[in-house]
């Protein structure tokens, strides 16, 4: 839609709209149909834009980047002025009702888009969930059967210490009783019979 019909449904005069859609702090809201600088053609998402702003700086604030940053946060005012009823759109009713048709079905396959993406989200994370599931039931099993092994090991170890041990005491054992063996075969010459000689 022309400057002019938009200005004259807001209610502000031509070179109002113009100012707003090139200062600085605004020009990223509107669409670039709004910006081109030979023939500005104003888009049904640049007309609540600049209803939004006209109602912002008669009612809340002049700032320029409090207006943007509010707009960017997706506060919006759709309500037209009643002037808005006597503008010629160039638009027939059947015209207008096909466009909202249109964009109804547009937001009905939008969201029938939305809700497969959500649900094929939650499909992947379940199917995430349950292989985490399987990995963690697993390394724990593995962390388990280590412990037992290592608890095994030390078990093993210790047997074998105490083999060793009993096997040494055993041969310290023998080995005495050779030596008291040997100790008690062997003569024992007196210290008398020793110096005669």
């Amino acid at each position: 839609m022309k400057m002019s019909k938009v200005a004259k449904m807001i209610g502000v005069d031509r070179r109002t709209i113009y100012n707003w859609v090139t200062h600085e702090s605004l020009e990223h809201l509107f669409s670039e149909g709004a910006k081109n600088e030979g023939d500005r053609e104003l888009s049904e998402q640049d007309i609540f834009v600049i209803n939004t702003i006209n109602y912002l700086r008669q009612n809340m604030t002049t700032d320029w980047d409090e207006i943007a940053e509010r707009i960017e946060e997706g506060y919006q005012v759709t309500d037209l002025s009643i002037g808005a009823v006597d503008v010629d759109t160039g638009k027939t009713p059947l015209q207008q009702f096909t466009r909202t048709l249109a964009i109804a079905q547009e937001r009905d396959a939008a969201l029938k888009q939305l809700e497969e993406a959500q649900k094929e989200l939650r499909e992947i994370e379940s199917r995430y969930e349950t292989k985490l599931d399987e990995l963690r039931d697993h390394y724990e099993a593995k962390l388990e059967e280590e412990r037992k092994r290592g608890r095994e090991d030390v078990i093993e170890e210790r047997k074998q210490s105490r083999e060793e041990m009993e096997r040494l005491l055993r041969e310290i054992a023998e080995l005495r009783y050779e030596i008291g063996k040997l100790e008690s075969s062997t003569p024992r010459t007196k210290k008398g019979d020793a110096s005669d000689e």
